[in-house]
């Protein structure tokens, strides 16, 4: 998993590696990183996620050798 920007600061990690039961769901990684980190992002806040350098919905599936990277949300003027 890679963690760009606001959540790189947050959770004091660019890369994390974890173990998931087969049929794991992009939403169950989101609730386990929100579990590990508490801070990661209000509750109310979607994280913006993608699968493979692709963005991925909270329903899409994991398989084994997939990375997920979570994209904080990007503000501008």
């Amino acid at each position: 998993m890679y963690l760009f920007a606001l959540y790189r600061e947050k959770t004091g990690h660019s890369q994390l590696v974890l173990e998931l039961d087969p049929g794991t769901t992009v939403g169950h990684v989101l609730l386990e990183m929100r579990k590990l980190y508490p801070g990661l992002a209000p509750a109310g806040v979607d994280i913006v996620t993608a699968l493979n350098a692709e963005f991925a919905g909270p329903e899409q599936e994991l398989a084994e050798g997939d990375e997920v990277a979570l994209i904080p949300p990007v503000s501008g003027g």
